[in-house]
């Protein structure tokens, strides 16, 4: 009988444990500026509080059948870049806000992502890589902040599965 007691209040403890310990995810959308960001800004996402926030580096594609993915450049905001996310990630640890990168395509006019099509196998190669350089650029950076969420759009999903069978360097995306 002390066996059951013990085990079950074992157990009902693991299960309180296990409860307590998960933390809610209290998140938002932290829209990129042309800046970087300071103390105040990071304050304002406390004062809402929230406990994660979503950076969102763009690539930008000119239509729905251009294979060339521009990205990282001078000619985007700040928060878009590589160099705004580490900036905005790093004020944000700082006060223990938890960070997901999302990287995110943005067709020209607002074309549906999920509607890329190329019309030839070449463009499908281009698009490929250039996916590829786009999403392991911001995978590394989320491994160099130690980003609690590394989160692909599921719009292109197809594109992923496609670039996992061919070139790539499995064991590169395994160890980010």
């Amino acid at each position: 009988m002390i066996m059951k007691k013990t085990f079950l209040l074992t157990g009902l403890f693991v299960f309180v444990s296990f409860i307590t310990s998960a933390q809610k995810i209290n998140g938002l959308s932290f829209v990129a500026s042309k800046d970087s960001i300071l103390t105040n800004d990071v304050s304002s996402v406390i004062d809402v509080n929230a406990n994660y926030v979503a950076l969102m580096p763009f690539g930008f594609i000119r239509n729905l059948s251009s294979p060339k993915i521009f990205f990282n450049t001078e000619k985007q905001w700040f928060g878009e870049r590589e160099q705004g996310v580490i900036q905005y990630a790093k004020q944000l640890q700082k006060r223990s806000v938890k960070i997901m990168i999302k990287p995110q395509i943005w067709v020209w006019k607002g074309q549906f992502t999920g509607h890329i099509s190329m019309h030839s196998e070449e463009q499908w190669k281009v698009l490929e890589d250039s996916y590829t350089s786009f999403i392991l650029t911001y995978a590394k950076t989320a491994q160099t902040l130690k980003a609690d969420i590394l989160r692909f759009s599921k719009k292109l999903y197809s594109l992923l599965l496609i670039i996992k069978y061919k070139n790539i360097n499995k064991t590169e995306i395994i160890k980010i």
